[in-house]
């Protein structure tokens, strides 16, 4: 009998350490961490330093890759703090395998590349969303939300990796990728005050829920939703500072989880 309860305590505790989750990585001056894949390089963890206007990419080993330096001001325009660099892609915005990505500055977006040099710039907008148009082989366009009432159509010159579109990892959807309805990324993300959800009801659905979740899992808010509006606006400024997660409910039908972050 002693001998059994050592062997299944001894079990218990090789059960308990494989569960456990293992820090492999922390940066003290990284204000946000992703993970992205880029069409030419493959897979990064990005960090965005905040603080010193830094972008940072290491490889999956943790060696440092490349670092961008995000110009203070562009033109005039003022880069606004805590908006974290969006689509950072090579050959997407410009086909010359730099590293490119699209930064809020002032009411801007601007498109800068690894160097710091423009490549557009998008005036009086709150973010840009880029989706698989499918007017072609694979046919990336982005659609810019302006801040009085009006909306913008890029075709986009170059693609990026759309074998995992939608799974969170700085890829771009495929437009009315498919039946269960469309979720946005917030714009803008990361918000202290509102933020937008653009959402699309599945085929046949006339209403849903958008469900808003915190970091533990717990339910905040419950938005219901019709085809009246093709979005809403969140008011974060009531939310605590944190990453929260969301999704939209329709008939059953669940969409991707998308994240969004409060910060005060």
């Amino acid at each position: 009998m002693r001998k059994i309860m050592i062997i299944a305590v001894s079990l218990l505790l090789t059960f308990d350490a494989n569960a456990q989750m293992t820090l492999i990585q922390r940066d003290n001056s990284a204000w946000y961490m992703e993970v992205v894949n880029l069409k030419l390089s493959g897979k990064k963890y990005m960090t965005f330093d905040n603080a010193n206007s830094q972008v940072r990419f290491y490889n999956l080993n943790h060696s440092l890759w490349k670092t961008i330096n995000l110009p203070p001001t562009i033109g005039g325009l003022t880069r606004s703090p805590f908006n974290v660099p969006l689509y950072p892609s090579e050959n997407l915005f410009k086909l010359d395998n730099k590293v490119d990505m699209a930064v809020i500055y002032s009411s801007s977006v601007v498109i800068i590349d690894e160097t710091g040099a423009v490549i557009n710039t998008i005036d009086s907008v709150q973010g840009i969303t880029i989706y698989n148009a499918g007017m072609t082989t694979d046919s990336f366009v982005a659609i810019a939300t302006g801040t009085a009432g009006f909306s913008s159509v890029y075709l986009l010159p170059g693609t990026i990796p759309c074998n995992l579109c939608g799974n969170g990892l700085g890829l771009a959807k495929a437009l009315h990728s498919d039946d269960n309805g469309d979720l946005s990324d917030p714009a803008p993300n990361p918000s202290s005050s509102q933020t937008k959800l653009t959402y699309t009801l599945p085929e046949g659905s006339s209403k849903g829920e958008i469900s808003i979740y915190s970091a533990n899992g717990e339910l905040v808010k419950t938005y219901k939703v019709d085809k009246t509006f093709s979005y809403i606006t969140i008011d974060n400024s009531i939310l605590p500072a944190g990453i929260y997660y969301y999704n939209l409910i329709a008939d059953g039908n669940v969409t991707m989880t998308k994240k969004m972050l409060v910060i005060k």
